[in-house]
């Protein structure tokens, strides 16, 4: 499967319009042939790893996604610990001067929504999104005393998510819950568990909704369905996007 990966890519790669760029990561695209090399040799190295060590791996994304969850309550509030650390929020833009491509990095400030260590809403809110479903696996199957401090980043993580305020996101981990919590053990215990994480996500959503700064989450979320119901705007534009993507991959 590996080997079918990497000739799939190198296929893309040698039939692309561009071959140099699909090649390396462009600073616009951020992907290229050589990074999904990279993909697949880190693939087969997690394959390798004992049970010990996947633990291991496992609780270190959990806790890096709660110290990043906490960058992004910090931000929602208008706290940016970046900026005491010594970074700049940037944007990247692109101009053509002299038939030139010419990348400008713009200072610009947090305009509301939270981006963590990721320089970005959208990427914090599925970054958040992808290890939520972790966090929870982690809090209900997790032995006795343990379980506590992965439920707490499991709720930091659900915070920033909230933070991120990327709407999308939000639709993605509430498919998740509908098609993941029902496979949950059933036990006693694993339900107790999963009562503190609802009331604790329950009471943050309440407390960031009521306190938070600008743009209300209930606004934001309210906006989402209105979107759906106009067919307007920003699902507008990725319907579009979805309806074009299979033929111009026919075409190709």
């Amino acid at each position: 499967p590996a080997l079918a990966v990497v000739a799939a890519d190198v296929l893309a790669t040698t039939f692309s319009v561009d071959r140099l760029v699909s090649y390396y990561p462009s600073p616009l695209r951020g992907e290229g042939l050589v990074v999904s090399v990279a993909y697949v040799a880190v693939a087969l190295a997690a394959a390798r790893l004992k049970g010990n060590e996947i633990a291991a791996v496992v609780r270190a994304v959990l806790i890096s996604g709660s110290l990043i969850g906490m960058v992004a309550l910090a931000q929602y509030y208008g706290v940016d610990v970046l900026r005491w650390a010594g970074f700049t929020s940037a944007s990247l833009s692109a101009y053509w001067a002299s038939g030139t491509p010419q990348l400008v990095f713009d200072a610009v400030g947090l305009a509301g929504r939270s981006s963590g260590t990721l320089g970005n809403a959208m990427f914090l809110g599925a970054y958040a999104a992808l290890l939520l479903p972790l966090g929870v696996a982690l809090t209900v199957q997790t032995p006795q005393r343990a379980w506590g401090a992965y439920a707490a980043a499991t709720i930091v993580l659900y915070g920033a998510l909230l933070a991120s305020q990327t709407r999308a996101a939000w639709i993605g981990a509430a498919a998740a819950a509908v098609l993941l919590l029902p496979l949950l053990p059933r036990s006693h215990s694993v339900r107790r568990r999963v009562a503190v994480l609802a009331v604790g996500c329950a009471a943050l959503t309440v407390i960031m909704a009521v306190t938070g700064p600008g743009m209300s989450l209930p606004q934001r979320a309210t906006s989402t369905i209105a979107e759906v119901a106009r067919e307007d705007g920003s699902l507008r534009q990725r319907v579009y996007i979805w309806k074009h993507t299979l033929p111009l991959i026919a075409q190709r």
